[in-house]
């Protein structure tokens, strides 16, 4: 009986990220994404579950300094224009 290995698919960092983020956007179910990310719904959930812990990590400085433009919504409301990260300091006063 001749049995096929598959090769282990690896998804970068962005792929999983976009993907837990619309989990909580709640727009699609983990189903739906599963079949449109063609990527199990465990597996879904599991990178849903590490969301917090880098966010955690992107507020405390780790990530952050990785990551050279990021959009930022200024504080002023939703209608207002996106910053990118170099163009704003903080919204300083």
């Amino acid at each position: 009986m001749a049995t096929s290995v598959r090769k282990r698919r690896r998804f970068s960092a962005q792929l999983k990220a976009r993907v837990a983020l619309e989990v909580v956007r709640e727009q699609k179910t983990i189903a739906q994404l599963a079949g449109q990310y063609q990527v199990h719904p465990n597996q879904i959930s599991e990178w849903w579950k590490q969301l917090p812990h880098g966010a955690e990590e992107l507020f405390a400085g780790g990530l952050a300094m990785a990551v050279h433009k990021v959009a930022l919504p200024r504080p002023d409301g939703p209608n207002h224009s996106i910053q990118t990260r170099e163009e704003t300091s903080l919204w300083s006063a």
